[in-house]
């Protein structure tokens, strides 16, 4: 595959190969037939971490085998297609030492839905680490303003809303309808979502 090299900012902004060198951090971007392959994070002009996007023919433990001979931590990531969403499966490196494992999912968007983070020696989710979000872009294009928490169980913990509005403070919502705390029927309105929508915050599983 023929690739072709381009560099962004921290930003996600296409720079020319002159600003990266005069940057502090730049990232290389390695793409082939449009598509992303490899991306090198680069700090002071030294090389501090590779992304790598593993295809389905490929072998793991032959990536693996690429990068570890060298002290620069990397991550392999593989992509699934979900309906209109993107799961993205995330194994950080040190050398051929699994550190991190985790799981993201993705709207048609491109804006993180759910972030699952996994206990390595089990392989299982830790749920308690588990978050979910819901933006509302047309009060900010970045911060979600809603935020989900979850318990050990798989359980909703809580929900974080804020919208960000001049006027409104943090709510908190919980599904138990703890006194003096909002419901969840409440928190769907003011998300504009219906209820059914609703169900997919009051579980820790990342899959929709």
């Amino acid at each position: 595959m023929i690739m072709t090299i381009t560099f962004v900012n921290d930003y996600n902004d296409e720079i020319t190969p002159e600003q990266a060198n005069l940057s502090t951090a730049y990232i290389k971007v390695y793409s082939g037939a449009g598509v992303i392959k490899k991306k090198e994070i680069y700090e002071n002009n030294i090389l501090s971490f590779v992304c790598y996007y593993k295809f389905p023919s490929e072998s793991e433990s032959d990536i693996i085998n690429m990068f570890s001979g060298g002290t620069i931590p990397f991550t392999i990531i593989e992509t699934e297609i979900l309906l209109n969403k993107k799961i993205e499966t995330e194994k950080s490196y040190i050398g051929n030492e699994l550190k991190r494992k985790g799981r993201n999912l993705y709207d048609s968007q491109g804006m993180l839905l759910c972030e699952e983070t996994y206990d390595i020696l089990t392989d299982m989710p830790m749920y308690n680490k588990t978050r979910k979000f819901f933006y509302d872009l047309s009060w900010d294009d970045f911060f979600p303003i809603m935020n989900a928490f979850y318990d050990e169980d798989r359980s909703l913990n809580r929900i974080r809303y804020d919208s960000y509005g001049a006027d409104q403070q943090e709510i908190y919502f919980y599904l138990d309808g703890t006194p003096g705390d909002n419901d969840l029927p409440t928190l769907a309105a003011l998300l504009n979502i219906t209820m059914a929508e609703m169900e997919y915050y009051i579980s820790a599983t990342l899959e929709p």
